[in-house]
């Protein structure tokens, strides 16, 4: 419960950091902007009603620590419906993590049927998009 904890504290800080960077503008505009409209949605995840509380507990009884981590980390690159898109390097590095716990991870929350994948060709190789099932 204490990583529970943890994660909506960084969740309504970020929160909080962006409203104030809207009313002034020149703090954190980089964040701000990347969490603007795109495609005529806004990129909240958290603001709906998918994670709340309850589901969090929920969600908690049926993943380890690093699946709990990984989870949220694909939640903060999520639109309102779900759907994200980030690369394995990318949420490697912004949750601290190494790239193989993180393939181990998100693998893992495919087969427990918290996450569905899609797999696409891009100019680089593979790439894969990610939706946070309800």
């Amino acid at each position: 419960m204490e990583l529970t904890e943890k994660i909506i504290r960084e969740k309504n800080r970020r929160l909080t950091a962006m409203k104030d960077a809207a009313s002034r503008p020149g703090i954190l505009e980089a964040e701000h902007e990347e969490r603007k409209m795109y495609y005529g949605k806004k990129r909240e995840y958290w603001q709906g009603n998918l994670i709340t509380p309850t589901r969090l507990r929920i969600i908690y009884k049926h993943l380890d620590p690093y699946e709990i981590v990984v989870y949220h980390g694909l939640a903060i690159h999520a639109d309102v419906e779900g759907h994200c898109w980030p690369s394995m390097r990318t949420l490697a590095k912004e949750l601290h993590l190494d790239k193989d716990t993180v393939n181990r991870c998100i693998l893992s929350l495919r087969e427990k049927g918290f996450i569905k994948i899609k797999k696409t060709r891009g100019k680089g190789g593979a790439r894969f998009e990610y939706w946070l099932l309800k």
